[in-house]
């Protein structure tokens, strides 16, 4: 666990947590939504760097009807 804050409103507690790979996060994810005593969302963090190779990545797209 990184770090831990409560908040006001829909959700009252954010864990910012490092995990070794998506499978694991979400095996947590779902041990703690199957056990009842709290509930779970993910929210993936993308790294800067992801960002920058992201925006270097060529991409052709059409939208439809055009």
């Amino acid at each position: 666990m990184e770090s831990l804050y409560f908040a006001f409103g829909d959700v009252d507690v954010y864990c910012i947590c490092e995990m070794p790979d998506e499978a694991r996060a979400l095996a947590v994810s779902m041990a703690l939504n199957q056990s009842g005593v709290a509930s779970a969302k993910l929210t993936p963090l993308i790294a800067p760097e992801t960002i920058d190779a992201a925006t270097k990545v060529a991409i052709s797209f059409r939208p439809p009807g055009n």
